[in-house]
């Protein structure tokens, strides 16, 4: 939960309880027997999470992501990469001051840092096949705006989940790396 109040502080406390679990190697995301073994023992008090208080750069940022300092205990599994919060630090690291125009043009903005990301390996590819040539020329000239009239944005996400994340998964699931988020994905596909 994020907050601001009157006098100018803002701030950050995650807005879960998160259970402590009992048992070695027991994380909640596997089903466990139900002899007592696994149980919760009870919640974890707010002191013992983190938080963050009129921090430095003066703005805090959340996007759903995996946002717990390493050594807190993780309230889940399932976040969103971290393409959003990046994107949003990005915009408000620029900012003096922020106003509510600014605010709603950052609640509206659809720069894609997936796309960011991949972009610059895309223009360096070449075909002689005249249909993915075209292909390839639209997505050099993208830039990364997923516009909802864009037609190189239309290309590019088609592109990445139809083809680019299932053949990395598959490639994943033959050498049996982790699958973890789309950050990993990008990085293991460009490193590549």
């Amino acid at each position: 939960m994020v907050y601001a109040d009157t006098k100018g502080d803002i701030g950050w406390v995650p807005g879960a309880l998160i259970p402590q679990r009992t048992g070695s190697g027991y994380d909640g995301l596997l089903p466990v027997p139900g002899d007592g073994r696994f149980e919760w023992d009870g919640f974890y008090k707010n002191a013992q999470l983190p938080t963050s208080h009129n921090p430095r750069a003066g703005f805090f940022v959340s996007a759903n992501e995996h946002n717990f300092p390493a050594g807190y205990p993780a309230p889940t599994y399932q976040w969103q990469s971290a393409y959003r919060k990046d994107r949003i630090h990005e915009v408000l690291s620029q900012q003096r001051r922020t106003s509510l125009a600014d605010t709603l043009a950052l609640q509206n903005d659809v720069k894609s840092g997936v796309a960011r990301q991949f972009l610059p390996y895309v223009k360096k590819l070449r075909s002689t096949d005249p249909t993915t040539a075209k292909a390839l020329r639209l997505l050099s000239g993208y830039d990364g705006v997923a516009d909802k009239d864009s037609a190189a944005a239309a290309l590019f996400e088609t592109w990445v989940m139809r083809f680019l994340y299932p053949a990395w998964a598959s490639s994943c699931c033959r050498s049996r790396r982790p699958i973890s988020s789309w950050a990993s994905v990008s990085t293991s596909i460009c490193a590549s």
